[in-house]
């Protein structure tokens, strides 16, 4: 099992957002994201490859969408976790 944290990070020095992801224990992995302060939405354009499970390779797709001042209202998050194919031996 895998828990997978959504981290989010205002940084002014950053012009529009970034996303980057780490694994800060071998069943945690964070995704850290800058700036998805946006109240229309920022998101992941095409699914994330995050692992394996049962031999098929998972994937994480999710769109958020600030509440005003995201820091201070908050964001709403909308994921998928989708399963490709059977990876091949």
């Amino acid at each position: 099992m895998i828990t997978v944290r959504l981290v989010f990070v205002t940084d002014e020095n950053l012009i529009g957002h970034d996303l980057s992801m780490r694994l800060p224990e071998p069943t945690i992995l964070e995704v850290v994201c800058k700036n998805f302060n946006n109240t229309l939405g920022t998101g992941t354009v095409s699914p994330l490859k995050i692992g394996f499970t049962k031999g098929r390779h998972l994937y994480l797709s999710f769109l958020v969408t600030a509440l005003r001042n995201a820091d201070q209202y908050g964001r709403t998050v909308h994921y998928s976790f989708l399963l490709g194919d059977k990876v091949q031996k």
